[in-house]
């Protein structure tokens, strides 16, 4: 049996590092809400937030998504059935793909916000981060569908037993996960911390997965092939 799909496991975790250190740079600002309409960016986006901040953050998706693509692929290796991988990858590239999106369309409207208060507009801020975000809004949403899709695929193929994981495993999932680490936000009183965390949910819950995989399944459960 290749040893394959550990190693490429082992990449969706490095990609996701790689993600979350951007989103936690992102989040972890000063709490507090601009106003009604903004949910992602808070009192920190001011003008005393650095914007070399979003530039890595950038950068890192970039980077990121040489690791994220295959590791998430591989995703597919659970299965029993060969001829379901196939559309499983496509759906898990799209998720990638998605996850791009949604990382840059919200820096984007970080940086800008921040630009504007910066040249000391807190007018000028408002009005065009309210303009990128509706302007990146269709994007975004088609995004957290091409994302939710696979990955709740994946926990009614768990659940049916069509994976080589025990039904168990469903506990582990990313989406699990996910709920959990965003569930901290309301648990605990408004910081910084909590800030950062909220949004490095995503690649929290996905790492959690990913570990899961390494120490539980086991290589010659994996069906041959890719």
């Amino acid at each position: 049996m290749k040893n394959s799909s550990r190693k490429l496991w082992t990449l969706g975790i490095i990609g996701c590092i790689c993600f979350g250190i951007g989103d936690w740079l992102l989040g972890y600002v000063d709490p507090g809400v601009i106003g009604e309409e903004f949910h992602v960016m808070r009192v920190g986006h001011g003008a005393d937030y650095s914007l070399m901040k979003v530039t890595v953050t950038l950068f890192l998706g970039v980077i990121g998504m040489a690791f994220l693509i295959p590791g998430f692929r591989a995703q597919a290796d659970i299965l029993k059935d060969e001829k379901r991988k196939p559309l499983f990858r496509f759906f898990m590239t799209l998720c990638a793909v998605a996850w791009l999106v949604i990382h840059v369309t919200v820096s984007a409207g970080i940086f800008v916000y921040s630009w504007c208060m910066h040249q000391g507009d807190a007018v000028l801020a408002h009005d065009l981060a309210i303009d990128v975000m509706n302007l990146f809004q269709p994007m975004q949403l088609v995004s957290y569908v091409f994302l939710a899709v696979p990955l709740i695929m994946q926990i009614l193929d768990i659940v049916r037993g069509r994976t080589v994981c025990k039904r168990t495993a469903v506990l582990f999932t990313s989406v699990v996960w996910m709920c959990v680490f965003s569930i901290f936000k309301f648990v605990f009183p408004a910081s910084a911390f909590v800030n950062g965390l909220d949004t490095f949910s995503m690649n929290a819950g996905m790492i959690v997965w990913f570990i899961y995989l390494l120490l539980q399944v086991r290589e010659d459960g994996l069906a041959e092939g890719r």
